[in-house]
């Protein structure tokens, strides 16, 4: 029996074909729909949110409104997906104030709160990853991290180490820079590390004083714990079926790492866009061979919490042009 059109729930981001062919599949439950305000809020038909394909979202209000606990809606809801759906998704969350974590422990607290929306307390099977450099703090804090991570040394360009450092070409740094990662590439290909780079500057022909300047600002990166020859390959982040939670939080406050969060987003994001893009081309030809549509990568959802902090609108961030 069809459900009474005021109890039948608001499905957005699908079409009113998709709708009737596969109702309620693949959906998240984000919320009810506010019939009126006040102290008593009435709320009406459940608001479902399709997740089979990709969607820009943006969930915006004013501090404590509880954009982050939204999004965490959206987290919960991709874990409860039937295993047909999720196979073909995987989840990444950029956690800047170190959160979303607690979605490991079940939620013992709004039990009675969590009954009036027809939910029970469950865990959420969430891998967190914090920076290999940040790892032992973790674990010293007894917080519940999964693994550590690292960003391959050479994915960073010229013009992103340029741009982390706050260089440009007119200071005598931003040139030895260019010239000594150029070097390095041509020696070594992509398996170097900072220390690589380090000793290119020290044996540059240059004046002392701009390479000793350089090699400071590559000692404070090397101290981030973030850089390494081989860095965490992207498979590892977008696993199908997963919800991978990778905690930036502890650059967040700390003065000279702002940048490395940026990286983090950036560069992530990047590679992300030029994989999926590759594995969309097979998916299309499989289409045109009468296959199904499926590849190795999944559709990938990347959730950016406190997205502003990456998109100032008054300087430049190694992350803003990724992500418009």
């Amino acid at each position: 029996m069809a459900k009474d059109a005021q109890e039948a729930p608001s499905i957005i981001g699908r079409s009113l074909y998709d709708i009737e062919k596969y109702g309620e599949e693949a959906t998240a439950y984000i919320g009810k729909v506010v019939m009126s305000t006040g102290q008593h809020p009435v709320l009406g038909r459940k608001v479902l949110c399709d997740v089979a394909k990709p969607h820009v979202v943006l969930i915006c209000g004013k501090r404590g409104a509880g954009k982050s606990y939204s999004m965490a809606v959206f987290i919960e809801e991709f874990a409860r997906q039937p295993f047909a759906i999720k196979k073909r998704l995987a989840a990444i969350v950029i956690d800047t104030v170190g959160i979303f974590w607690t979605l490991k422990i079940k939620n013992k607290f709004e039990e009675k709160e969590l009954q009036e929306w027809d939910l029970k307390p469950q865990e959420t099977n969430v891998r967190v990853l914090v920076p290999k450099g940040r790892y032992d703090f973790y674990k010293e804090k007894e917080i519940p991290v999964d693994d550590a991570f690292t960003i391959k040394t050479s994915e960073l360009e010229e013009l992103e180490w340029m741009a982390l450092f706050k260089l440009t070409w007119k200071d005598a740094e931003g040139v030895l820079l260019t010239n000594a990662i150029g070097e390095v590439k041509e020696k070594l290909g992509t398996l170097y590390g900072i220390k690589e780079i380090i000793s290119a500057i020290k044996n540059a022909d240059a004046a002392e004083e701009t390479k000793r300047a350089l090699v400071n600002r590559f000692k404070v990166a090397e101290t981030w714990g973030l850089f390494e020859k081989e860095g965490t390959k992207l498979k590892d982040f977008a696993k199908p079926g997963s919800i991978t939670i990778i905690d930036v939080s502890a650059y967040r406050q700390a003065v000279g790492m702002e940048g490395a969060r940026d990286i983090i987003v950036g560069l992530l994001g990047k590679k992300l866009f030029e994989e999926r893009m590759l594995y969309r081309k097979e998916e299309e030809v499989r289409l045109t061979q009468g296959l199904p549509r499926e590849s190795e990568m999944p559709i990938v959802w990347l959730m950016v919490d406190e997205a502003h902090m990456f998109m100032p609108n008054d300087e430049y961030s190694l992350a803003l042009n990724t992500l418009l």
